[in-house]
């Protein structure tokens, strides 16, 4: 396994480069998150990285309805998806995330139908760009909300890629991690690291392995299904995402989990 960590794709990305050589990380994951109209430079990428030991290990977006209903959404949709999917492969990335999706509440048989159509568009594209393809599970607009809508998906497509983190599990899905992880542990290729500590109506989300996610066992459990790729440290929450407190979560988190890494 390798570390990485994830930066925000307005972040300056010559700054974190510099970051990642300083304390040996060989992956910089590029997150397109906040809802607006992104831009993707390709080329302010490249030059941010150029020289550097730090490579693109994944580009990912979310927030996007890639089979929203309405026509121009979906129209949106597949035109920002298809740029995330060509800048990653211009920059060099070999793992694109995007959403599943959702196009209609409640009903799990037309989305899935629905969604069936639009993965066989990006899974060619990707496969043509030279890139693995991996979708989120739960981030809304999300139809796989569930751990019964997630066996549905993956009974219709064994073979799909799939990007987990266990704190998006437990809020996204209501789900046990560690049981998502045993159950669909063979279709994972991407995962995020952040923690979760609660205690109560108490919750923060500190570094990884300060809070209640025993990182000994998921890891265990990622060498159990073969996994082999990076594992992306994530600051999150009203703290430690604020970019004078990453540097520090990053570190601390990088401490911990590279005892479990070789």
């Amino acid at each position: 396994m390798k570390i990485g960590f994830l930066v925000k794709y307005e972040e300056n990305l010559e700054k974190w480069a510099l970051f990642a050589d300083a304390i040996g990380v060989e992956g910089i994951e590029i997150v397109y998150q906040d809802k607006k109209d992104y831009e993707f430079k390709p080329d302010e990428i490249k030059a941010a990285l150029k020289d550097r030991n730090v490579k693109v290990c994944a580009m990912s977006m979310f927030h996007i309805n890639t089979t929203a209903k309405d026509p121009e959404e979906r129209a949106k949709a597949r035109k920002l998806n298809c740029e995330l999917l060509q800048t990653a492969a211009a920059v060099h990335a070999p793992m694109a995330v995007m959403n599943m999706g959702n196009y209609e509440d409640g009903n799990l048989d037309r989305n899935i139908e629905e969604f069936l159509k639009e993965h066989e568009f990006y899974s060619s594209m990707a496969a043509d760009l030279g890139l693995t393809l991996a979708y989120y599970v739960g981030h809304k607009p999300s139809f796989a909300d569930s751990k019964e809508a997630l066996a549905r998906v993956v009974e219709a497509l064994p073979d799909i890629n799939l990007k987990f983190d266990p704190v998006g599990l437990i809020r996204n899905v209501g789900a046990d991690p560690y049981d998502i992880i045993k159950t669909f542990g063979d279709r994972i290729v991407h995962f995020h690291c952040k923690d979760i500590l609660r205690n109560g109506d108490y919750e923060i989300e500190p570094p990884v392995g300060m809070g209640d996610l025993a990182w000994n066992k998921i890891i265990a459990m990622l060498y159990g299904f073969g996994y082999n790729d990076y594992i992306v440290i994530e600051p999150h929450g009203p703290m430690w995402s604020k970019p004078d407190k990453m540097a520090q979560h990053i570190l601390l988190s990088k401490r911990h989990l590279e005892q479990f890494v070789i």
